[in-house]
């Protein structure tokens, strides 16, 4: 099986997709969040419930706080914990995140004829985990995806500059030519790729107490017939 394909070209209509700068200009506001708090409800019509602080020293108030980021780090964001409920703090607490950096090559000629995943060990004599890649055909050309974890012994820029060098010695040792048939390159680190053991069961008492706050992505609650699919992504089953 190929698993779950997402084409980006579904996300917007072909109209949408020419005027995406306009629309993002209109509905986007990029601020470096400095501070969230819950708040009492004074005006019933401005009910604004979540105070959020920014690095600019600008504030927001609103009604409905929906929030992408991971539960750990919506907590480190709270102000004021001790008004929150137990549950809000264990199910924040409890959740693990794993830092990863992902490449993507553009290739200047195929080289698998098949989409598939290959795990590959970043060291023949030491015990170092693996290299994740897979290959994808487009229009444009074959793509080549990488990616590796990141542990907390090495999140120095010069360490990921050394192991993205290293990947690339790894890559041309299975596929001969392999660096100098990359066309383009493209380079993605996330503090936050992935979210685990995130506490299902809190969620819904997280819902009827605080019914303005929504958590999204990897964080979002599943749906119970999906609790035993552990292999699929969080992201799509919520």
């Amino acid at each position: 099986d190929k698993g779950f394909r997402l084409e980006i070209s579904s996300l917007f209509t072909a109209e949408d997709w020419e005027n995406l700068d306009n629309i993002i200009s209109q509905h986007i506001d990029i601020r470096i969040v400095e501070g969230i708090e819950k708040t009492e409800v004074k005006d019933l019509v401005e009910k604004g419930e979540w105070l959020l602080t920014f690095k600019d020293f600008n504030k927001i108030s609103c009604e409905n706080l929906y929030s992408a980021l991971s539960p750990k780090k919506f907590l480190s964001f709270l102000k004021n914990k001790e008004s929150i409920t137990p549950d809000v703090i264990d199910f924040c607490s409890s959740a693990n995140i794993q830092a990863a950096l992902s490449i993507t090559w553009l290739m200047k000629k195929e080289y698998s004829s098949e989409e598939r995943t290959f795990f590959i060990p970043q060291s023949m004599t030491h015990e170092w985990g693996h290299f994740i890649v897979e290959f994808d055909n487009t229009d444009e050309g074959q793509l080549c995806h990488g990616l590796f974890l990141i542990h907390e012994d090495e999140p120095q820029t010069e360490d990921l500059a050394s192991k993205i060098r290293l990947m690339k010695r790894v890559l041309e040792r299975v596929f001969p030519d392999f660096e100098s048939n990359i066309h383009k390159e493209y380079i993605r680190f996330d503090d936050e790729m992935f979210v685990s053991d995130v506490k299902d069961n809190l969620i819904e008492q997280i819902s009827f107490d605080y019914p303005t706050l929504k958590f999204v992505g990897q964080a979002a609650p599943m749906k119970p017939q999906f609790f035993n699919e552990k292999f699929l992504a969080r992201v799509l089953l919520s």
